[in-house]
């Protein structure tokens, strides 16, 4: 059975992305937040709020969220795959990242056209391995 460790996640970003340190160098970090919806015992519909770490390693990655100014409460579209801390703690290493809705506190904002990867993410994905389509 072949091991699988691929990641897909949309929701909002916590924070505006944070530079950090690191042995193996710079990274960006973030947390997306996702809500998920259910029914409790009574009856009425909920809604449970769920969080994950992010780190985006890659410098054409850092690149795209630069350009497109991704900030806090923007809706963003990530592929990547978990990784684990020394403490056990679990956090996404992002592959692609792709802006989906600019938040509504950014007034400069509209639907942003995602259908497909930039030059800059098929660039890391050619020299990661990944297959890339469109």
């Amino acid at each position: 059975m072949k091991n699988v460790n691929e990641v897909t996640l949309s929701g909002n970003l916590v924070r505006d992305f944070k530079r950090c340190e690191s042995n193996f160098g710079s990274f960006l970090a973030n947390c997306i937040a996702y809500n998920k919806p259910y029914q409790d015992a009574q009856g009425n519909w909920q809604s449970k709020a769920h969080y994950f770490d992010v780190q985006i390693r890659a410098e054409a990655l850092q690149q795209v969220v630069a350009e497109q100014s991704m900030l806090k409460g923007d809706f963003v579209e990530i592929d990547g795959s978990l990784r684990s801390r020394e403490d056990g703690s679990v956090f996404i290493n992002v592959a692609r990242i792709a802006l989906v809705v600019r938040s509504k506190r950014n007034h400069q904002g509209t639907v942003v056209e995602t259908a497909g990867k930039t030059e800059a993410e098929k660039s890391v994905a050619a020299t990661s391995g990944e297959t890339t389509v469109g």
